[in-house]
């Protein structure tokens, strides 16, 4: 195959990479997108679809280190860090602890926040403009309780969150069941937030590749980098089974892959694989109306029209492709706690993918050091179906020397250096 050049080269067709394309097409950008796999069959697939500005709240906050060191040897927690010999998953354990302050906590909430509203927004509209059909709900979601000490922490977080200006309301048992009909008894409360919202993110991630297609954005799916050549930090080709790509500039977007891939070129990039589970399954007879979370359980539930999605779960312990069974029944189990009817008829679709956690749970978005052709959008934690829109504008912003449309500086690589 004859060499190609492109204005912009996209490593990676999950949904930041084609949130890049399709934002940089819409700037007039040629643009070359190389995917190893199938487009959005990786962490894309099997998420639950939430777009919610209403997760502000950092993975690493006061206290939490503690918990975390508790739970390392209980196989059930729902957050775990698993203890081993990985060098770099102890550095990165580290790094954790240095941002569980109050102050950083709320630093990274504010970025957080910046992101998170831009592409509840930037979604919205990009769904209607391109009349993507993803099973589109915006009724809100509700996160809701079953113990004294969850309606604690509920209170806490609305009491959190509407000082930033983010709109929730706090409702006590009979209001909670009064909005959502599918709860069982034992749910006492919960916190609803009216600007979130869901879709199908396999419907999605397929909906908005074709139209990166239709704006004659260039898609190689199965398509494996081989060796990115590089002199005096400057990307000069991508290698790959298809032959040689150049262009202007190139973005990494590969989630929790990048810092395989990054590790020739010396660029720091902490990230470790997060480890999330899904179930899938038709819808039960008496579903959810909202997107829920299940506080305790820190997990969550996602009725769409036919079908019907638990997921949750964190476990950092490495690229371990094995489908553990105790896992998924913590997803069961959760859903037994709370709702009327916990899971559907058929036989239901087992999933599990590796989210890409960054120790200060901000996204890495922009040109790493000196790299004077090379962009990062990746680390997005568990929060990349949310975050995908406002990171493909931004992108877009950068390269093209525009005025960002959100401040890149919490985002910036450069930060792990």
């Amino acid at each position: 195959m004859n060499n190609r050049h492109f204005d912009a080269l996209i490593i990676g067709g999950g949904v930041i990479g084609l949130s890049c394309a399709y934002f940089l097409a819409r700037t007039g950008k040629r643009v070359q997108v190389l995917d190893r796999a199938r487009i959005g069959h990786g962490t894309s697939y099997g998420n639950c679809g939430l777009i919610t500005p209403s997760h502000a709240e950092p993975t690493c906050r006061p206290g939490r280190i503690g918990s975390v060191a508790r739970k390392m040897v209980n196989a059930s927690a729902a957050f775990r860090v698993v203890p081993g010999l990985d060098r770099e998953r102890w550095k990165w354990l580290a790094a954790f602890a240095r941002n569980c302050t109050q102050s950083r906590s709320d630093e990274i909430m504010q970025a957080k926040i910046s992101l998170l509203n831009s592409s509840r927004t930037l979604t919205e509209k990009l769904i209607k403009l391109e009349s993507l059909n993803c099973d589109w709900h915006d009724l809100g979601l509700l996160n809701v309780c079953n113990s004294d000490q969850g309606l604690k922490e509920l209170t806490h977080m609305a009491e959190q969150l509407q000082a930033l200006d983010i709109p929730c309301t706090l409702l006590d048992q009979q209001a909670v069941h009064a909005r959502e009909s599918a709860l069982n008894d034992d749910v006492i409360g919960g916190l609803f937030f009216p600007k979130d919202a869901w879709l199908n993110p396999a419907m999605y991630t397929a909906e908005l590749a074709q139209a990166c297609r239709d704006k004659q954005v260039s898609i190689e799916e199965q398509c494996d980098i081989g060796t990115i050549h590089h002199k005096d930090q400057r990307v000069e080709s991508v290698y790959t089974r298809l032959g040689d790509f150049t262009a202007d500039h190139y973005i990494i977007a590969t989630g929790a892959e990048t810092p395989e891939l990054l590790k020739p070129l010396d660029i720091p990039c902490p990230i470790q694989p997060g480890k999330g589970y899904s179930i899938t399954s038709r819808k039960p007879e008496v579903c959810p109306s909202h997107a829920l979370i299940l506080h305790e359980a820190n997990m969550a539930v996602t009725p769409w029209n036919d079908q019907f999605r638990l997921g949750g779960t964190m476990e950092i312990a490495g690229f371990n492709q094995s489908m553990n069974k105790k896992r998924l029944e913590l997803l069961i189990q959760g859903s037994i706690d709370y709702l009327k009817d916990h899971i559907g008829t058929g036989v239901p679709e087992k999933w599990f993918g590796f989210r890409p956690m960054t120790p200060d749970d901000l996204p890495m978005i922009g040109q790493p050091g000196e790299w004077s052709n090379l962009m990062l959008a990746t680390g997005h934690n568990t929060l990349g179906m949310s975050m995908a829109a406002g990171t493909g504008r931004l992108v877009a912003e950068l390269i093209a020397g525009r005025k960002p449309h959100i401040d890149p500086t919490p985002f910036k690589p450069d930060r792990f250096a």
